[in-house]
């Protein structure tokens, strides 16, 4: 048994296909790309590169601003509550944004007010769970 490459028309590689007894199956090639082409073509004679190094270069800059992204968001997790790192960080902002408004006497949009004040509710309910010692005191919490 030997492993070979499925080409389409354009020579592309398509897929590995294990090969049994007998002969090569159309569309196939005896030989294997060579590890870290991207987008493997087969001219007939030898494997080459089939992408253009430009989109090369893009796809590897976007998965490098994602591993980025995912680093940023792994070293502000302790942060945050889990699932909520927007919301708090939105409440954050907002609050110091009202308090500059205030001080500097600029008229602001309400909404940011009202945001502010529900976001100090939410952490007054969160205290209120966490201080919680029994089931029934825990249940009595709702938000209004």
């Amino acid at each position: 048994m030997a492993v070979v490459s499925r080409v389409d028309g354009q020579g592309r590689f398509v897929e590995d296909v294990i090969l049994g007894e007998g002969a090569l199956p159309e569309g196939c090639v005896q030989s294997r790309p060579p590890e870290g082409l991207h987008s493997p073509r087969w001219t007939g004679s030898e494997w080459t590169e089939g992408k253009p190094a430009s989109e090369i270069l893009e796809g590897l800059k976007a998965a490098k601003v994602a591993e980025m992204a995912g680093a940023a968001i792994d070293a502000l997790a302790p942060m945050f509550t889990p699932n909520a790192g927007r919301d708090e960080t939105a409440l954050l902002v907002a609050g110091h944004v009202l308090k500059i408004c205030e001080a500097l006497n600029i008229p602001s949009d309400p909404r940011l007010r009202t945001v502010v004040e529900t976001g100090q509710w939410a952490l007054t309910k969160k205290a209120e769970v966490g201080a919680a010692t029994t089931v029934e005191e825990l249940e009595g919490v709702g938000w209004t």
